[in-house]
């Protein structure tokens, strides 16, 4: 028997066939985008030939960054559990499901089409597609989404979107070296945005170890490069009120923070840079 999503995705295809949806060009499409996008978006980056060290995304997640509202997780890595995860399928409609974890439910985008495969698609599904993405996001206080190292190239056009990237630090034998070249990755492929690492969450506490620590001297003595803390990138990109000398918060409203994920991800796909070209 069908599912729900099924059955929907069936129904849309069939009005699609009977009265085809005018759509507006790549120029008036961005256009219509809301810009600056009232969400901040970050990029987890999942590290190369670490996978069986990441535990599914539902169980670490919120224990990690732990927020008043869970974010929207968009997760192209696959960290999610086998029960949430969807095929890569260009047909498919992009959809949310809904998990459980430890905060609550949450709202979760599971993998879809590599954003360098949709750049080669017809300029009408590209659209389409980017269109899903703006609706499925609308009321999202944050937005996250895994990145697969091993990837990385055909996500290019997604990661340089984003707010942040934060390379994730699993409990792995190599997992300084895989890291490293993770945050290597990241900061050559021209990545102007703040790149910060986190420990994955072992039982009760972090590794010990402090795996982190040692990827941070590295990249300083190899790429010049400065990984802050992870809380001094967030509180970096997430707007916060201004506090009077009585202690009260109060926001400014002609204070907007510039978040340009929806505009600077659509661009991309519309008229592909030359390095998304392989």
């Amino acid at each position: 028997m069908p599912d729900q999503a099924s059955s929907l995705r069936e129904l849309k295809r069939f009005i699609d066939h009977v009265s085809p949806e005018q759509l507006p060009g790549p120029e008036a499409f961005l256009t219509s985008l809301p810009s600056p996008t009232a969400f901040p978006a970050i990029a987890l980056i999942v590290p190369d030939r670490v996978g069986s060290a990441i535990p599914p995304l539902q169980k670490w997640l919120p224990k990690l960054l732990p927020q008043r509202r869970p974010p929207t997780l968009w997760d192209q890595a696959a960290t999610l559990s086998a029960t949430t995860l969807l095929p890569d399928a260009s047909d498919r409609t992009p959809l949310m499901v809904k998990i459980d974890s430890a905060s609550g439910p949450l709202m979760a985008l599971p993998r879809q089409i590599a954003p360098a495969r949709l750049q080669m698609r017809p300029i009408q599904d590209r659209i389409r597609f980017l269109r899903q993405v703006q609706r499925l996001f609308a009321g999202s206080s944050e937005v996250w989404i895994t990145i697969p190292m091993k990837d990385f190239r055909s996500h290019l056009s997604l990661v340089h979107a984003t707010d942040a990237a934060i390379v994730l630090v699993p409990h792995a034998q190599d997992a300084v070296l895989r890291c490293y070249e993770a945050v290597k990755a990241v900061h050559l492929s021209g990545y102007f945005s703040p790149i910060s690492l986190a420990e994955m969450p072992d039982g009760n506490g972090l590794n010990p170890d402090k795996p982190a620590e040692r990827i941070r001297l590295v990249a300083k003595q190899f790429l010049s490069l400065d990984l802050p803390p992870l809380g001094m990138v967030l509180s970096g990109i997430i707007p916060s009120s201004p506090t009077n000398p009585n202690g009260q918060n109060h926001q400014k409203p002609s204070i907007v923070p510039m978040y340009d994920f929806l505009h600077a991800f659509a661009e991309r796909i519309l008229f592909p840079a030359p390095e998304d070209r392989q």
